[in-house]
Formats: structure tokens, sequence, C-alpha cells
């Protein structure tokens, strides 16, 4: 005679489609399943039961599901990063950034200025994001990513002159001078210098690349 089978099993083989349980008995088999985990339930549970409610598609299902989905919020809201990924995702970049924002305000790091640099840079605020790599740059000095990321950032903005990114970018190596000597800032004005000749030699230079142009010549 086989083992009885858990509740846990049970509601395992039914997300896979391999139980056969009425809707009454399945709703007995859930109720048991969390009775059993008693008061702390944890996320990884909750996301199970979360997958549980949602594919029972009935009344009783889907309230459950908005009551499982407000519980796992609830016990999110102390870590916004796991928030702001599950946004990002989704695609939601910009209830992802209003996370990160909030995530940064709290408690600072280099990794998340990255992090919210690099979302809004995704979702065309290039000027925000060279903003707040300055910022990060100050924030912890030796960071070499945050520092490229700024230089990167200034260097393609279309919207600064020559004049203004060549005197932005004398400024910040003076107070980061160990970002000549990076091999990558190297590969970045190379590639700057290479797009500048494609554009010059083959006529087609547009009034947007005019001051990458003029601060290519320059150096």
């Amino acid at each position: 005679q086989e083992p009885q089978k858990t509740s846990f099993q049970v509601l395992q083989e039914f997300l896979i489609g391999e139980d056969k349980s009425s809707e009454n008995e399945l709703k007995q088999i859930v109720t048991e399943y969390r009775e059993s985990l008693g008061q702390e339930i944890s996320i990884a549970q909750m996301e199970f039961l979360f997958r549980v409610y949602s594919k029972m598609d009935n009344e009783y299902g889907r309230q459950e599901t908005i009551n499982i989905a407000a519980q796992m919020f609830e016990e999110l809201a102390d870590n916004r990063e796991i928030i702001a990924n599950i946004y990002i995702e989704q695609k939601e970049y910009e209830k992802a950034i209003k996370e990160y924002e909030i995530l940064l305000k709290e408690d600072p790091s280099a990794e998340r200025y990255i992090s919210l640099a690099s979302l809004l840079e995704q979702n065309g605020r290039q000027r925000e994001a060279m903003i707040l790599c300055k910022e990060g740059c100050q924030f912890e000095v030796g960071n070499t990513e945050l520092q490229l990321q700024f230089v990167r950032l200034l260097l393609m903005d279309i919207e600064y002159s020559s004049e203004e990114k060549k005197t932005q970018l004398d400024e910040f190596l003076s107070l980061y001078p160990n970002v000549m000597e990076l091999e990558k800032f190297q590969e970045i004005l190379a590639f700057l210098k290479r797009m500048c000749y494609n554009i010059m030699n083959y006529g087609f230079r547009r009034k947007t690349n005019g001051s990458i142009f003029k601060f290519c010549s320059s150096l």
C-alpha cells in the first residue's frame, strides 16, 4: 500500500496537472497545507500558495490570490530591492526607479548608484544618470565602474558642447586622475575617435554629433 501523500505533494501534482481532486477537495487540501505552516510563512511558501490559488480558477482561488499577494507585498515592503527587481522583470521601469531612489536615500551603496544610473539611462534619462554617477563617485571615491560610467555618459551626451565636455572631463580627471590609466577609459576614447572618423569619412556627420566630433578633434 502506497503511503498517503501530504497536502504539499498533492498541491505540487495539481500545479503540473497530475492531480484530479474536485474543487471542494482541493480547497480542503490547500486549507490543510496552509494551516500546517503555522503563523510564520516564508516568502517561498507564499509564492507557492500564490501559484496554487492562481491555478484554481474559481472565486475562492481568485480571492485567495489577492489575499496572498497582499501578504507577500507587505512582507516584501522591507526589502525594496526585491520589489525593484520584480518591477524590472515586469518591465515596470519607472516603478523600479522609484524603489531604487528610496533605497539609495535610505541606505546608499555604490552598487545601488550603478543600478539606478543604469535604469535611468535605459529609460532615456541619460543626464540624470550622469549626475547620479558623479554623485556616486563622491560617495565611493575608488569605484572605477562609477567613474567610467560617468565619463561614458558625459562624452556621449549630445546636448553638451565640446567645450563643456572638455571642461567637465578635465575637472573630473583632476579629482580622479587614476581614471586616465584605466584600460576601459582608453577604450572609450578610442571608440569615440573611430566613430568620429567614420562620421567624417562617410560624409554623414549630423548636427547632433557635432559636439562629439569637435571634442574628439581636441583629444
